[in-house]
């Protein structure tokens, strides 16, 4: 074990949007079909606050999110993510007051993949307070088996591979494993991207485990295996669209239309996917002039992807109503530490 020289450390781990392919990033699918996601990092966070300081309080561990904890276990502790990572790293932890805390740029619950968000960020932090680097695969992979082996929650892996990796990323699974691609998009892609690309806030939050359990799991997946590859199928689409396509507007309006074909593909996974008043936003935006759009992550609340031309902004604000509107901006990098301090 490396000698400790930090006592804090603050990592940044980006949130995702994931256009398409979503679905088929489970293992119970692609390991026997093969998966695709196209998804990017977006410029907002996850933040982990990790101290480890002598043993001065009664409690070992104080774990602040939206509850405060302090309790002397590991196995007392309930957040399951901050609970599982450090039974996992038990060993990283020596006998040290433990204090973590957790805050970041949206809401949790909201399909922007926060809680694998806070799961890669955790790993990161506390490697880093040890002096330990991950690279982004490992990282991934780590954040993945807490999620989806300790804690045996059902889901895909796309969101602690585009949160670990940052940028904007063409994801292929296979054979328990996966392969990630930049996509390469130059600056008035980008541009368009971000104009013409942005989220509405449904104030519904969701538990995407629970969700994901009546969409597919191991118990059904085969059953949604032909709306699966008609998703996969939708994502290679887009792909030959992104690098067949020479004018960024006209990429963007084929996105629109086939991500409204993968929206409406989605809801047939399972009733919980949409709500009656989810499904009036969207019909409104599309009527006010919207490509497409959908609900990202498992469904069911959180937040709206709309793919518009930037100049029916306004007419689409005024058709949803008061739903808070979030501008993408796509990030980069993917988690990284951006504070230490060190002993002494």
């Amino acid at each position: 074990m490396s000698t400790r020289t930090l006592t804090s450390v603050i990592t940044a781990t980006p949130f995702r949007v994931s256009f398409f392919g979503g679905g088929t990033d489970v293992p119970g699918y692609f390991n026997r079909r093969g998966g695709l996601v196209i998804g990017s990092a977006i410029r907002q966070y996850s933040y982990v606050a990790l101290n480890s300081l002598p043993r001065l309080l009664q409690k070992r561990f104080r774990i602040s999110y939206s509850m405060l904890e302090q309790v002397d276990r590991i196995e007392e502790i309930r957040h399951d993510i901050a609970r599982e990572t450090l039974a996992e790293y038990r060993s990283l932890l020596r006998d040290d007051f433990v204090d973590l805390h957790s805050y970041a740029d949206l809401p949790a619950a909201s399909g922007i993949g926060s809680s694998s968000a806070f799961a890669v960020g955790m790993v990161n932090a506390l490697h880093a307070l040890n002096g330990l680097y991950l690279p982004p695969q490992e990282l991934a992979r780590r954040a993945i088996h807490i999620e989806r082996t300790r804690m045996q929650e059902v889901g895909g892996w796309q969101d602690q591979i585009l949160s670990a990796f940052g940028g904007f990323n063409l994801v292929r699974f296979q054979e328990n494993t996966f392969e990630i691609s930049p996509l390469a998009i130059g600056g008035p892609l980008r541009d368009a991207i971000e104009r013409s690309c942005w989220l509405y806030f449904t104030a519904l939050q969701r538990s995407s485990a629970a969700v994901q359990q009546v969409s597919f799991s191991t118990d059904n997946i085969r059953e949604k295996e032909r709306v699966l590859d008609e998703t996969r199928e939708l994502a290679e689409e887009a792909l030959h669209v992104l690098r067949g396509t020479t004018s960024p507007e006209g990429t963007l309006r084929r996105w629109g239309e086939l991500l409204h074909r993968s929206w409406t593909l989605k809801r047939s996974l399972a009733n919980e996917v949409s709500r009656p008043e989810i499904d009036g936003v969207y019909e409104r935006a599309r009527a006010a002039g919207a490509w497409g759009g959908k609900i990202i992550g498992a469904g069911g609340g959180g937040f709206l992807l709309i793919i518009a031309p930037p100049e029916r902004r306004a007419a689409i604000d005024a058709a949803v109503g008061d739903l808070h509107g979030v501008p993408i901006r796509l990030e980069r990098n993917g988690s990284h530490v951006v504070y230490v301090n060190e002993n002494g």
